[in-house]
Parts: C-alpha cells; structure tokens; sequence
C-alpha cells in the first residue's frame, strides 16, 4: 500500500459475515466557532448526537451498501446567540446551516461548518449646517462623512463602540467680490460616550450643530458682532459747508484782479467699499473726510491800460545836407577852454 496508513476497523476470513455491520465514520470540523462552541446536532438512521465542537463519530449507522442504501445522515448547525456585553446581543450564523449525505462503511466522511458574527447596522447623520459643508462621524471604526442634513447607513460588527464626531464644520462663501468661512461647532451627540451594535439590529449616531459662529465689524474704533458675510460700506456723511475767496491776477497787460469765490462742502466716506467678515475673523471699515467743490464763482476786475501819449523824440536826426553847427556857448568868457584870469586882452571890437 506504499507509506500511507490505513485505519483497520475489523479482520475476518473470507466468507466470513460482519461482526459490525452498518456502521460509517463521519467527521465534522466546526472552524471558526463561536465563543463558547457550537450548537450542532449529527442525527441518521436512530441515531442523534449534539456537539459544540471538532469531533469524529465512529458509529454513524450506514446500510448494507451491497444491497441498499441507508437514509443519509444530516448535520444540523443552529444560530449561537451571546451578550458578550451589556446591551449588545451577537448572533454567531453557521454556514452551511443544514448539511446532508451518505454514510458509508467503507468511505469516511468529511463535514466543514464554520461560524461568521452577523453584523448589525449603524446609521450616522448630521445636522444644524449647510450642505454643502462636510462632518466625520464615528463609532469606533466605522465613520461616515456627511452634509448638512444627511445620514449613511453602515455595516458594523455586534460590540459597543465609542462615538465622536468633527468638532467644527467649516463653509467656505463668496460674493461682492469678497470671500468669507462659516464656522458651526457641535452641539451634541447622541449617544454618547458609546454606541452599542447589535446583530441584526439598527443603531443610530447623530451629530448636532449650531452657528454659525459671529465675526467682528469695525468702523473705525466702533466694532460689533455680526453674522458671517459680505458688508458695504456706511453711506457718506455730510459734515459742513464752508466757501473761499481768493485773488488772482489778471493777464498780461491788463491791470485790477480776479476775484475766485468757492463753495466747498466736507463729506465722510469709508473704505473699502465692501469687506467679508468671517467667523471669528474681522471686518473693518476706514473713514477719512473729503472736501467737494460745489460752486466757483469768479468776478472780473481786469481793465485795459490807458494808451501811452504821443511825445517827440528828445534828440531828433539832423536834417540831410545841412552842416551841422557846433553847440551855443553860455558865460561869460563863451566857449574858451582858458581858465579865467588868464584870458588875453581883448582885441579891438568891432562895429
């Protein structure tokens, strides 16, 4: 027969008739089981036998297999129910539940039941912000990230488990021209601190939010709470009216003045001219005053020179051809260069 080994379950001579007859070797392997052990039930022809665990049974009864054969034996596994913890019940589910076959003298058999934990379920939701923001809900393992308003169901596995979610939510908006973040913080989860999970059994997870939260809007010192947003800038504000004089002169070659008579009016105005406040963030708005003309008036005084008189040149051009006649000499020694006292006698003077 080679190396292998063989299992000798009786020895007679040829001819012989059975001293055990009708009788089958029948082995089951429950792997995994539950805690605790099965519950699994081997019946056939009169006979039963319960078991929670591996076990090889020798005296299955079989029939005569020359002559007919026997009612099939049938391997029974039940549900297994425990409470491993308080409030959680957890079912352990054979598979297969029912197994059926032939029991034969000569030919064991062979029969794998394993056991699997039946899941529960878990349904997360969230709730108190927009949409379109997200939050992590957990139990445990299990988490689902959820909108505003939405749930998720998930499979989870029978135990108690400890719950959290996000602690804040946050949106992000624009408009205006300007952007801005919603803050929402938790306000509760229920349960909490644990959830607990039962097989076959529906457990929920809820998380609760409230906001959003407010942002600070400044003018200048004066700052107060609002809601997250775009905001525009106060209105301007007229504050007084006042009006200039002032002389110019006038232009080239005209003589008097302008008079300039100005109305101005002095204005408030903000800036920017809309700002984004975000949850706990801040907003501010800045003033400065602006001066606008509202009116110029201007008043002529210009006038024309009068025209300048007509006078004749003081040393006018000697007339052409004429000799030009020495300058008149005035005293009394005429035009003599000699210095008096030293004059010649004067000569005879003639009629």
């Amino acid at each position: 027969m080679g190396s292998g080994w063989v299992r000798v379950r009786e020895i007679r001579a040829c001819g012989q008739a059975s001293q055990n007859p009708g009788l089958a070797t029948v082995t089951v392997v429950v792997d995994p089981r539950p805690p605790g052990g099965g519950d699994l039930t081997l019946s056939g022809n009169n006979y039963t036998v319960n078991f929670t665990a591996t076990r090889t049974f020798h005296d299955v009864p079989a029939g005569d297999i020359r002559l007919k054969v026997r009612a099939p034996p049938v391997t029974e596994a039940r549900e297994v129910v425990r409470n491993p913890e308080p409030g959680v019940t957890a079912i352990w589910a054979p598979s297969p539940a029912l197994w059926t076959g032939r029991a034969i003298t000569f030919a064991p058999i062979s029969i794998q039941v394993g056991y699997s934990l039946v899941p529960g379920e878990l349904v997360f939701s969230a709730s108190g912000f927009p949409q379109d923001g997200q939050a992590t809900v957990s139990a445990g393992p299990y988490s689902a990230t959820l909108g505003g308003g939405s749930s998720q169901n998930v499979s989870a596995l029978p135990g108690r488990y400890t719950t959290s979610a996000s602690p804040e939510v946050s949106v992000s908006r624009s408009g205006n021209g300007v952007s801005w973040t919603e803050i929402y913080t938790l306000r509760s989860l229920s349960p909490s601190p644990t959830v607990a999970v039962s097989s076959r059994q529906t457990s929920g997870v809820s998380a609760a939010y409230s906001g959003p939260l407010p942002g600070t809007l400044c003018e200048d010192a004066s700052c107060r709470q609002v809601s997250p947003g775009a905001y525009f800038a106060p209105a301007s504000q007229f504050l007084d009216r006042y009006t200039t004089t002032r002389t110019e002169s006038c232009p080239a070659g005209y003589t008097g003045s302008v008079t300039v008579t100005q109305t101005w009016e002095r204005w408030r105005v903000w800036s920017p001219s809309v700002v984004g406040v975000s949850s706990r963030g801040t907003g501010s708005f800045f003033s400065s005053v602006e001066e606008r003309l509202v009116s110029e008036e201007r008043q002529d005084n210009c006038q024309e020179p009068p025209p300048l008189p007509e006078n004749p040149p003081e040393n006018p051009p000697p007339d052409e051809g004429s000799e030009q006649q020495p300058p008149p000499c005035a005293g009394i020694y005429g035009c003599s260069p000699i210095p008096p006292g030293n004059q010649p006698p004067p000569g005879p003077i003639l009629a």
